[in-house]
């Protein structure tokens, strides 16, 4: 094979591989940066996790899990957020780009079992 055509094709097959890479990183390097999935799952009358810490400008994408056996209501005040979530069943949440500070979420069919909160640092 003629040197020339052997230089090419090492080029192609650097430029190719360059470029699947990118492709292959780029997708979840914006993800990260710009979009967070969580999942909170109701079980036993509570939340969990009970706490959720989050970046500041950081869309959300909240996954609400009820694994007991009766219907919850995932409310937020603070977010101006209300979906009941039947038994066995999830929802999920789309929440904007929030400033920091802290945003309770409860369980409007049964308020006086613990609330949880997510903080946006």
């Amino acid at each position: 094979m003629p040197k020339k055509l052997r230089m090419a094709l090492s080029y192609l097959i650097v430029l190719t591989l360059f470029s699947v890479f990118s492709l292959y990183t780029a997708p979840s390097e914006v993800l990260a940066q710009e979009e967070v999935e969580i999942k909170i799952i109701i079980k036993d009358g509570k939340f969990d996790p009970q706490e959720i810490k989050v970046k500041a400008g950081i869309k959300i994408k909240l996954i609400v899990i009820n694994s007991d056996k009766s219907a919850a209501e995932f409310e937020s005040v603070d977010l101006d957020r209300e979906k009941v979530v039947r038994p066995g069943q999830s929802i999920t949440i789309l929440l904007s780009k929030l400033d920091p500070g802290s945003y309770e979420f409860f369980d409007h069919f049964h308020p006086k079992t613990p609330h949880g909160k997510i903080i946006v640092e």
